[in-house]
């Protein structure tokens, strides 16, 4: 019996269903412990939260490793066509193997990670405290500028208290810590201007 994501491969011929085909594969390998389903109409693969899709488009497979893999790996993209988070391999040219499985274990790497930081505050009432009481204690543009509770936390893991220390701080840094997505980057942007 055919699962959805059979289905949506059969929509697909000839050298469109190759590169799917092949995506697919690739995927699988790189991730074999990973749930294989349907998100947003696209192939997806997830564990406790989808961590890559795949898609085929007119003439590419679209592949979106979220923001954080494009950033993580946009200086091996070279000539794959990219946005924030999307990349696009043209079906006439053969897939970077090595690099789709990459970001792949690297999006798994970050969410396991995600999953017991977030885990380890619910768990540790200490810790939990200690990072409000530090909060608090932040200069007051910080604090009310609009960023949420993880991302002042990431802010306190870097010793980043006031606005002054958070210009000295290292953007790509902070682009790589839990609880700093594209919204907490664009806040910290406007914050350092």
């Amino acid at each position: 019996m055919k699962n959805s994501v059979d289905i949506y491969l059969d929509t697909f011929s000839g050298k469109a269903r190759e590169r799917l085909n092949e995506m697919r594969r690739i995927l699988i390998d790189a991730l074999p412990h990973a749930e294989e389903c349907i998100s947003y109409g696209m192939p997806a693969y997830r564990m406790s939260k989808v961590l890559v899709y795949f898609a085929g488009n007119k003439h590419h497979v679209g592949f979106y490793p979220t923001s954080s893999g494009i950033r993580k790996f946009e200086h091996e993209l070279g000539e794959w066509k990219h946005t924030k988070g999307a990349i696009q391999f043209p079906y006439d040219k053969q897939l970077p193997k090595g690099l789709i499985r990459k970001i792949a274990i690297m999006r798994k790497h970050e969410t396991e990670n995600r999953s017991k930081q977030k885990c380890e505050i619910k768990k540790n009432h200490k810790k939990a405290l200690s990072y409000e009481q530090a909060i608090a204690k932040m200069e007051s543009e910080l604090r009310h500028s609009g960023l949420a509770k993880p991302a002042l936390r990431a802010l306190i893991d870097l010793e980043v208290q006031t606005i002054k220390s958070l210009k000295k701080a290292d953007i790509q840094t902070l682009a790589g810590k839990h609880g700093i997505g594209p919204h907490a980057l664009n806040i910290i942007k406007k914050l350092i201007e």
